[in-house]
């Protein structure tokens, strides 16, 4: 307990005080007084002071300054979720489900949020430190279960949004139209969209209107006016990049805190990359020169003077993107006389730049076979200010300039390798060969000599022996057995018996004998040694000889 006394200087009664002096002696006692817990808590956060050189640092990107002048407040994000499952509107349970999934991740990389589910497929983030709804945003823009994203003003589509995709064709004319918007190794040439705001001066149409003869035929332009702010939002925009496939664009405005103003940009898959703002300060139409109108088509010569095109960082991204703007089509060779048209930018200092256009004149050059060019001015003749730019990240932009490697139409050498001496050996495998199939030829030279066959043999009753012969080994190779009745006949062949069931098979087998050999032995002998001896087995067998 602190007591307060209270010293009166002016011997005063404190009956007789006024409200202001009233007022200040209470000021006085709760001065000290000790504060209560929850008055702790309810009173509000001093915001912090926010650092000037981050700032300039960030001064392109709106995203990191708005990420900055959060710090230390509370923002509130509401996020749409959608069943991945079958694509239809979640459920509340699916919706508290996916909510407390989110909430872990945040919590598992230290980020306090608290959430509401305020709806059955929308969801309430709520981030006592704003500067940490931007990192909660980057995350939930890569799940599948986000529709989309409502953050200080601005829409950002998931991948659940049905934006983001693109339906399955089923005409083979709108496959070809899908194929062709598709990404290339070789890609399309770069058109642009030309966009009035919605409030727009006599100057800035003019300007959007020559601009729109330069770029012709790649260029599309919309009549219509359109409440568009590019910086703070650039969903339209990119809305129109799938629509159009485009891949520039320009929007013309005017307001009394930026009057006469032109922003040019380009997209990388259909988002947004570079973004630069210019404000005319002088501006001369080309109806005014008189010297005729562009040809439609014409692929011009970029001209880009000034050192600050090379030292300024900002300068030279700028550069870049009027070469990516004006380049026209892309083709191998150009003629000579194709080159009628210099678009001239010059860097009078880091803000100021001018527009010059140009059309050659070839004339004959006494002193060379190489013509004389001369240049006129053909219009339109602009001085732009560089005001506001919103330029991609160094990674993002070496991200856009990668080109897929081209497609080998070069066979792979498999299962090839080189040996000790530098040879190339391959090892090739083949299928099972059918063999039975080959359709071999016979030549007649090849064949083998087959000896006379005997004549017709008169079996007698009591012979069992009807036919025999031998190989050159002497050996017997073939032997006939047959009884006088032929009810049991049998034909022996080297080591197997074959039964022949009448004469006609019996007289159908043929015998190659091999005379002259001198290891020969009688086969006569061979079949007394077997059956016995007989005269007429050896009257039989030396005919066979």
């Amino acid at each position: 307990m602190f007591y307060y006394i209270y010293k009166n200087t002016d011997n005063k009664d404190i009956l007789d005080y006024s409200e202001a002096e009233l007022d200040k002696l209470y000021e006085q006692w709760n001065e000290n007084d000790p504060e209560e817990e929850n008055e702790e808590q309810n009173r509000p956060k001093t915001v912090p002071p926010i650092d000037l050189n981050s700032l300039r640092e960030n001064a392109n990107s709106p995203d990191e300054l708005l990420k900055m002048t959060k710090k230390g407040q509370s923002v509130m994000m509401f996020v749409s979720v959608v069943n991945p499952s079958d694509n239809s509107i979640s459920t509340r349970e699916f919706t508290e489900k996916i909510s407390g999934q989110w909430q872990q991740s945040f919590f598992n990389n230290h980020i306090d949020a608290q959430n509401y589910v305020v709806d059955d497929d929308r969801i309430l983030f709520l981030f006592k430190e704003g500067q940490q709804a931007w990192d909660a945003r980057d995350f939930l823009v890569k799940q599948s279960e986000c529709k989309e994203i409502q953050l200080e003003g601005r829409t950002i589509y998931g991948p659940g949004s049905s934006k983001m995709k693109v339906d399955k064709t089923k005409t083979h004319r709108g496959k070809l139209f899908l194929e062709d918007r598709a990404p290339k190794l070789i890609e399309n040439d770069k058109t642009a969209i030309i966009m009035r705001g919605n409030k727009m001066s006599e100057i800035v149409g003019k300007a959007l209107q020559e601009l729109f003869l330069l770029k012709k035929p790649l260029a599309t332009k919309l009549m219509r006016k359109r409440e568009i702010h590019p910086f703070e939002d650039d969903t339209l925009l990119c809305n129109f990049s799938k629509k159009f496939d485009s891949s520039l664009f320009v929007v013309g405005s005017s307001s009394k805190k930026r009057p006469n103003t032109l922003t040019f940009g380009r997209f990388f898959d259909h988002q947004m990359l570079d973004m630069v703002e210019l404000q005319i300060e002088k501006f001369v139409s080309s109806d005014e020169f008189k010297a005729g109108g562009v040809t439609i088509g014409t692929k011009p010569c970029i001209l880009l003077q000034g050192p600050l095109f090379e030292s300024d960082p900002q300068l030279k991204r700028f550069a870049n993107l009027m070469v990516d703007w004006f380049r026209g089509p892309t083709v191998e060779t150009v003629r000579l006389q194709g080159l009628e048209l210099v678009i001239a930018l010059t860097a009078l200092d880091e803000h100021k730049i001018i527009f010059r256009v140009y059309r050659t004149i070839l004339k004959r050059s006494p002193n060379s076979e190489n013509p004389k060019v001369e240049l006129v001015e053909l219009g339109p003749q602009i001085d732009f200010r560089l005001d506001r730019t919103k330029l991609a990240s160094d990674e993002l932009f070496t991200t856009a300039l990668k080109k897929p490697k081209p497609e080998s139409t070069k066979p792979k050498d498999k299962n090839t390798k080189f040996d000790v001496f530098g040879n190339k050996v391959a090892k090739v495998h083949t299928g099972r060969q059918q063999l039975d199939g080959i359709q071999t030829r016979k030549v007649k030279a090849l064949k083998r000599r087959r000896s006379k066959i005997p004549g017709p043999i008169t079996i007698f009753p009591p012979l069992k022996i009807a036919f025999a012969a031998t190989t050159a080994s002497g050996f017997i190779s073939t032997l006939a057995l047959i009884d006088s009745s032929f009810t049991s006949t049998f034909v022996v062949e080297e080591s197997f018996i074959r039964k022949v069931s009448n004469i006609s098979e019996l007289s159908s087998l043929m015998l190659e004998i091999t005379p002259g050999s001198p290891q020969r032995k009688d086969p006569s002998i061979a079949l007394n040694e077997l059956f016995g001896t007989g005269d007429l087995l050896s009257e039989l067998f030396s005919s066979l000889k």
